[in-house]
């Protein structure tokens, strides 16, 4: 009893480390990348930070692999603000809430010119946010809520990515070929094969396969043995018919 409850434990145990859980797929970690080109101010004086939106505009690109948000400040801003690229993962299936929190990436905005954030495309559901305040954990419309956008009104420079069918990962085993006993260099090696079969040489000795109709060398021996015993067995009966007589 002891026995089968062992060996129903292997099978069960078994089959967990070969079945792919069906739990969903995790995702993909991601990071929102900020690169910054140098631009020229037109006035001799710096711009109040609390007034960046009279002289930041924005524009979009979206991509297959990317989002990327592109914030130009034409002046300087007299103290820098600290905005943060916020990336958060969506449920999925046409699910949008509740969302947690993936990245947080803080960047400083105070010189002019332009700031590029890309946000890379992950196979799994996620929004991008660019903020101007904080980032909680998880997000929703029901409960806790990220602060303003960097644009407050407009809604458009945050996306929400459905994602793409995530690829899962397999390994393969390599698959074994005989090993061939080693053999000394220029003798012949047979073995049983294909009719035809030209061979295959390894390191200057002919490997060749044996005809189909040919006789191998244990049906040799075994058809040795037999007429052997058989030899015998006459010569002893023989022997003993000439004591009879």
């Amino acid at each position: 009893m002891k026995t089968k409850i062992t060996i129903i434990s292997l099978m069960v145990l078994l089959t967990m480390l070969v079945v792919p859980s069906s739990a969903n797929a995790v995702q993909t970690p991601n990071e929102a990348t900020v690169t910054f080109t140098a631009g020229q101010a037109t006035l001799n004086d710096c711009v109040s930070a609390e007034a960046y939106l009279f002289v930041a505009s924005y524009t979009k690109s979206n991509t297959a692999d990317a989002y990327t948000l592109n914030v130009t400040l034409s002046e300087d801003l007299c103290s820098p603000i600290y905005p943060r690229a916020a990336i958060y993962a969506m449920p999925g299936n046409g699910v949008a809430w509740p969302q947690e929190l993936v990245s947080i990436k803080t960047f400083e905005l105070q010189k002019a010119g332009t700031y590029s954030i890309r946000f890379n495309k992950v196979c799994g559901p996620q929004q991008f946010d660019v903020i101007n305040g904080q980032t909680p954990d998880e997000i929703a419309p029901w409960g806790e809520w990220h602060g303003p956008l960097l644009f407050p009104l407009a809604e458009d420079t945050a996306l929400q990515y459905w994602g793409s069918v995530c690829e899962e990962v397999t390994t393969s085993v390599p698959e074994t070929t005989p090993t061939i006993p080693a053999t000394v260099l220029g003798t012949t090696v047979t073995r049983p094969g294909d009719p035809g079969d030209p061979g295959v040489k390894v390191a200057g000795t002919n490997v060749q396969s044996l005809p189909v109709t040919g006789s191998g060398t244990s049906e040799m021996i075994y058809l040795s043995v037999v007429l052997t015993i058989t030899g015998v067995v006459f010569l002893v009966m023989s022997r003993r018919r000439r004591l009879l007589r």
